[in-house]
């Protein structure tokens, strides 16, 4: 797809007091095999809180799907030396070292907004899901804390954060 559309991919409206429903984790896991299949496993799932919890990464990781996920502030993290430290993210966070900063004139729904942001990015595991991924943090573009990204491309942190800000293009 180019220019400025995006084309909706899926679609499911689903209730939890339906009696085939299974789960939210089970509805997630549908969209991801359906669209998958119709893009041949083309293209990075750019996607929100909703979706940072564990049985999403293990899927994720076991279907070989690339991904670009905004955490929540409450997950510990592994890093360290054999990736043997566990930290809360929001203290990983604090100790990610600064790639880059920019002035960023970001347009959502016809209203431009101005941000210093300086970005960032370490090497982690979450517990449980036991796979190397790049913890991305971006300064500035949230009012009181870090922007908190993860993804198992390895991408410049302001590459991570460019490829996020495509879900409200």
């Amino acid at each position: 797809v180019e220019g400025k559309e995006l084309v909706p991919l899926y679609g499911k409206l689903y209730s939890t007091i339906n009696p085939e429903y299974a789960s939210d984790n089970q509805e997630i896991f549908e969209a991801i095999d359906n669209i998958s299949k119709t893009c041949k496993n083309k293209g990075i799932w750019l996607v929100d809180r909703g979706a940072d919890r564990i049985k999403v990464y293990n899927y994720m990781r076991e279907n070989k799907q690339k991904f670009i996920i905004r955490m929540n502030q409450k997950r510990d993290l592994l890093t360290g030396d054999y990736f043997s430290k566990r930290k809360s993210v929001r203290e990983v966070a604090n100790e990610v070292f600064i790639e880059e900063k920019e002035k960023l004139i970001f347009k959502k729904f016809e209203k431009a907004e101005e941000f210093n942001l300086s970005y960032g990015r370490k090497m982690v595991m979450i517990p449980d899901v036991g796979t190397i991924m790049y913890l991305t943090v971006i300064w500035g573009f949230t009012k009181d804390k870090p922007m908190l990204l993860i993804s198992n491309k390895d991408w410049s942190a302001k590459k991570i954060f460019k490829a996020y800000l495509q879900r409200w293009k």
